[in-house]
């Protein structure tokens, strides 16, 4: 059965079978529903009640929907619904099947959506160059880095945790093209910054001097900031890259710094914002919609716009939908760090926190979101394990290099020839007698 979850995650990882998710989607609740009652004596009481949130969420959206609250049907009822089971797909995952088939569905994942990636990348450059921003915007379109995010983050812990080289050399290079890919295919500032950060963070907290290395680093930028290099460096940076849309943001971005005015932000990043404050005003406009919400509406584009799902499900649900999808969000922290050893609950954390953040600032309810977030993530650490364990057995080339540059050879030989020594000496006072 563990393929037939494999089979239902394609369409939620590739963009371009976005058509498919809905039967996939239906097909996959039923069996995490199924898997879930089979081993109900089994799941925790955090899983139990999480199981149940991530059910009434969906029908929380539907129940304004079908009640006149709200007239915009797909575009955010389904994506809720897709984001929740994909979700609640996880706590089948975790609890149903061995650990072996848990690994087998996590190489299966990560290779569709590396292959996709890859596909994508090659698609959207070629787009991009051409000056084809329909064909590349379909291809490339901005929720999808948040799930690229999670995939490198994943991509890079394990690295941290591999003990075989390849095995480094090849999870780190991953990492990598997707940072990439978000930042020169898709050009999304914000995400790469927030994936740069992720990274390094990540990074830092491998080394056993990390407390070290984050009190020089917190240090060496408050120095940077207080001396006003910030900007100057920034715009040096993207004078490298003239009439890029990446390199434009952040240039608006070094000119804010320099002239605190709000004006100087390009258009994207004020909209942005002026997204954000519209939801939170929305929000607050009475004690009605604060308790209960104004709703999803598609003529009302500042309120759901998707730039934040977290406060735009305050402002379309009320304080009853926000609470319900913070603390799904709580519960899924738990089961995710479950049986994580210390440095892995590091890992996922950081990779966490980043997800939360970009979900103030953009969409997270999205199908692809949800299989990274909620099925790889957690699959990962198990992973991690593996490659933990596995100690490749040196090669003579390698082996006879490492003791030369270590005087191990020398060490080894001396004792070989003191022990030749002996064994001669040993056989002539034998042979004299």
């Amino acid at each position: 059965m563990i393929y037939v979850f494999l089979l239902c995650y394609i369409p939620m990882l590739i963009t371009q079978l976005a058509d498919f998710c809905i039967p996939a989607g239906l097909l996959l609740g039923v069996l995490s529903v199924y898997c879930l009652f089979r081993q109900r004596s089994r799941l925790p009481l955090n899983e139990k009640i999480l199981a149940g949130e991530l059910i009434l969420l969906p029908l929380l959206c539907g129940l304004y929907l079908l009640l006149g609250f709200s007239d915009d049907g797909f575009r955010y009822v389904g994506q809720t619904a897709i984001f929740s089971i994909g979700a609640l797909s996880s706590l089948a995952v975790l609890y149903f099947f061995p650990r072996k088939e848990r690994r087998d569905l996590f190489v299966g994942i990560c290779v569709i959506f590396l292959l996709n990636l890859l596909f994508m990348a090659f698609l959207g450059k070629n787009a991009l160059d051409e000056n084809d921003t329909n064909l590349a915007n379909h291809i490339t379109g901005a929720p999808y880095c948040n799930s690229i995010m999670i995939f490198s983050g994943i991509c890079f812990a394990l690295g941290l945790q591999a003990t075989g080289r390849m095995a480094k050399l090849l999870l780190f290079g991953v990492s990598l093209l997707s940072f990439a890919v978000i930042t020169v295919i898709l050009q999304r500032a914000i995400n790469a910054i927030l994936c740069l950060f992720m990274l390094l963070l990540l990074a830092i907290f491998s080394s056993r001097y990390r407390k070290l290395i984050l009190a020089a680093l917190v240090l060496f930028v408050l120095v940077f900031v207080l001396s006003g290099a910030v900007p100057a460096c920034i715009k040096a940076v993207c004078s490298l890259f003239p009439g890029d849309r990446l390199a434009n943001r952040l240039k608006s971005i070094a000119d804010l710094m320099t002239t605190g005015e709000m004006s100087s932000l390009s258009k994207s990043i004020l909209l942005r914002f002026a997204f954000l404050q519209n939801s939170i005003n929305t929000w607050l406009t009475d004690s009605t919609t604060f308790i209960i919400g104004y709703g999803s509406h598609s003529k009302n584009y500042s309120v759901i716009s998707g730039h934040s799902d977290i406060l735009d499900t305050f402002a379309k649900y009320g304080l009853v939908g926000g609470l319900l999808l913070v603390d799904i969000l709580r519960r899924s922290i738990i089961v995710i760090l479950r049986k994580h050893t210390r440095i892995q609950k590091y890992y996922t954390g950081i990779i966490i926190a980043f997800v939360i953040i970009w979900g103030v600032l953009g969409g997270i309810f999205r199908a692809y979101t949800a299989v990274m977030l909620f099925v790889a993530l957690p699959i990962s650490a198990q992973y991690a394990q593996l490659l933990a364990g596995y100690r490749p057995k040196p090669s003579g080339i390698y082996a006879f290099a490492r003791r030369l540059l270590t005087k191990n050879m020398f060490s080894v030989a001396e004792r070989d020839i003191h022990q030749s020594s002996r064994l001669v000496a040993r056989k002539h006072r034998r042979d004299k007698k």
